[in-house]
């Protein structure tokens, strides 16, 4: 049977400061990885190669990534949104991870 490492993972928006420093800071704590969420992402000027090499240079991965938030809450034409976000997301996910 394959043994399993537990990882430990913390997501940014529980940490004070912007999204540029937390990897460092998450990474003093001995956590492996950070967790994002869409707004996390997009409030920040930086691109998803930027944040990747951020991440990296600590060692940490990218456990988690929420890219819509609160779909069924949605109204339609807020549906429609965050439809486009979630593509604009899934592409910055594949230059993230």
């Amino acid at each position: 049977m394959k043994a399993f490492t537990k990882r430990r993972s913390i997501a940014t928006v529980s940490l004070s400061g912007t999204l540029p420093e937390n990897p460092q800071a998450i990474a003093a704590a001995r956590f492996d990885g950070i967790e994002l969420v869409e707004p996390d992402f997009s409030n920040v000027h930086m691109s998803a190669t930027e944040l990747r090499s951020r991440r990296e240079n600590p060692g940490l991965r990218v456990e988690l990534f929420q890219p819509l938030r609160d779909p069924v809450a949605a109204s339609s034409s807020n549906w429609c949104g965050g439809l486009a976000t979630t593509a604009v997301m899934e592409h910055s996910m594949h230059r993230l991870a």
